[in-house]
């Protein structure tokens, strides 16, 4: 079972799809659905401001969206530059 991964630069929205949370360089991992598993896919990007933890819509760059879980991973100072690191799951389809 292949694992693809897509890099790119796409969209952080919110749940509802209304508002734009921040754009971002993306990379995600997805998993094709088979006979004893469902499709997964789960991804990350770095930003260097703060957002909450919870649930966002993603969209990536060939226009494809799903709804995904946001958490902190890690925090880093580069110089006078706060990087946050931001890792996502999947909850649904990626279409």
């Amino acid at each position: 079972m292949n694992t693809d991964i897509l890099r790119g630069k796409g969209s952080l929205r919110t749940p509802d799809d209304k508002e734009l949370v921040a754009n971002v360089i993306y990379h995600v991992s997805e998993k094709p659905e088979t006979e004893h598993t469902k499709r997964k896919w789960w991804g990350g990007f770095t930003f260097d401001r703060l957002i909450a933890g919870g649930e966002y819509i993603v969209e990536l760059e060939d226009g494809r969206k799903g709804a995904c879980f946001l958490r902190v991973r890690m925090q880093a100072g580069r110089g006078l530059i706060t990087v946050y690191n931001y890792s996502f799951e999947g909850s649904g389809s990626l279409i």
